[in-house]
């Protein structure tokens, strides 16, 4: 019982998308790359697509590893997220692909990016770019 008091007393997650980050391409014409992390609030929520105005598409993938070779695949149908929980796109695992990112833009350059719901309530953000290879973990505003 005490440990349902404890938990019920931990300060909730707040619902929305933090610790974005998006890394320009490496090469002109390779794709660049999206990563943060998803959270429910009170109700399950399913997270559709991931677009920005500065790229022409994009796509949402997971990457795994099985008997020690890595494969990535498209993710269909979009990610579903739990009530109270969090689902973290990053390196080696869910991530979002920019394919033909506007070439005018820069690393520092402030960018927008869209978050599309199943349950219609989008969330709007903008986050500066970094350089391919930059470890960066901004927050979304």
């Amino acid at each position: 019982m005490l440990s349902a008091l404890i938990v019920a007393c931990q300060p909730a997650k707040p619902e929305g998308v933090s610790d974005l980050t998006v890394r320009l391409p490496a090469a002109p014409g390779a794709p660049g790359v999206a990563y943060f992390t998803v959270t429910a609030g009170k109700q399950d929520r399913t997270l559709i697509a991931v677009t920005s105005p500065h790229v022409l598409r994009t796509e949402m993938h997971e990457t795994s590893t099985v008997e020690g070779k890595s494969t990535m695949r498209k993710i269909e149908g979009g990610v579903d997220i739990k009530a109270g929980q969090s689902v973290a796109f990053k390196s080696g695992g869910k991530h979002v692909m920019l394919f033909d990112v506007n070439p005018r833009v820069k690393a520092g350059d402030m960018i927008s990016i869209n978050f599309a719901f199943a349950d219609g309530q989008p969330v709007q953000t903008q986050v500066k770019a970094s350089a391919p290879g930059v470890a960066t973990n901004a927050h979304a505003h």
